[in-house]
């Protein structure tokens, strides 16, 4: 039968053993961080960075007064 590709070698066989020892195939994935904790990290960052910006150049957020508004007390 040509061009049909040979099936795959079973589970305990020695192929199977060896192609999953090649290219990392042995390892347990990590895993990846909850979404929780990454939108902990992310809020924490930027605080961190908000914080260490207005510690060295220190903006003047005050408010401007308002003028031309008329306003009467009675």
């Amino acid at each position: 039968m040509r061009g049909q590709r040979p099936a795959p070698a079973p589970l305990g066989s020695r192929m199977s053993v060896a192609m999953n020892k090649k290219f990392g195939g042995g390892k347990l994935p990590t895993g990846t961080p909850s979404l929780a904790w990454s939108s902990v990290v992310v809020v924490a960052s930027l605080l961190a960075g908000a914080s260490v910006v207005h510690n060295l150049y220190k903006p003047d957020l005050s408010l401007p007064p308002v003028d031309g508004v008329d306003v009467k007390k009675e």
